[in-house]
């Protein structure tokens, strides 16, 4: 993830929005280029933000070459949307991230045993599937317990 922690927040929040992006510089710590750079595309007919430099002193500059080719900037924002809004932070694209990461967790914790032996012999399956768990009411997440 790049160092600038708003870009993720930011896009969160803006994800519906049509805008130009213009964060500093970004970069990259450990893997997360290897995350990311399918993701974001400062340059090309898929770019989908505007880059500036880290102590923005490019941006009035940045701002006018936008201002001045509107087109450009619609491209840019409509590029954004499709690669944010539309792909990456959907609902659905969360389901799977968050499914993949208890799924990884499950390969490196305790195992248990799926099934519970009840007093009168029979077996009854322990916990909920996450996705099950996602269509629960708010109300009954908060009341769920694993038995």
């Amino acid at each position: 993830m790049p160092d600038d922690e708003f870009v993720e927040k930011a896009l969160e929040v803006e994800k519906g929005l049509r805008f130009v992006d213009t964060p500093s510089k970004l970069v990259w710590r450990g893997s997360d280029e290897r995350c990311w750079i399918r993701v974001v595309a400062r340059n090309g007919a898929m770019s989908n933000y505007v880059e500036d430099k880290r102590d923005f002193s490019d941006l009035s500059n940045k701002m006018s070459t936008l201002l001045d080719h509107p087109a450009k900037a619609e491209k840019i924002a409509d590029n954004s949307v499709k690669t944010f809004g539309e792909r990456y932070l959907t609902p659905a694209a969360e389901a799977c991230y968050w499914s993949a990461l208890w799924r990884a967790y499950a390969k490196v914790t305790k195992q248990t045993d799926l099934w519970r032996l009840e007093a009168d012999g029979t077996r009854t399956k322990r916990g909920l599937g996450y996705e099950t768990f996602l269509l629960m009411s708010s109300a009954d997440m908060l009341d769920f317990a694993v038995r």
